[in-house]
């Protein structure tokens, strides 16, 4: 079924957006692969997807301490 999961929209540099859906995708599925639940795999995709618009240039960003919380 559907999850909802909220974000925030903190950090985020307007106007470049390049990569966020590909690096959402790949986080999303990194937390399935992994056996995440849904929301969490979500969550997870949501954290990464605002790093990644967090600075500009595609697929930038640092996704290290993200995963490191998650994989707690």
């Amino acid at each position: 079924g559907t999850v909802n999961v909220p974000t925030t929209d903190e950090n985020l540099v307007k106007n470049d957006p390049t990569g966020a859906g590909d690096c959402f995708g790949a986080a999303f599925l990194y937390g399935v692969i992994n056996g995440w639940d849904k929301f969490k795999a979500g969550d997870f995709a949501n954290n990464v997807g605002r790093e990644t618009v967090s600075v500009i240039g595609p697929m930038e960003g640092d996704f290290t301490e993200i995963l490191n919380r998650f994989r707690r």
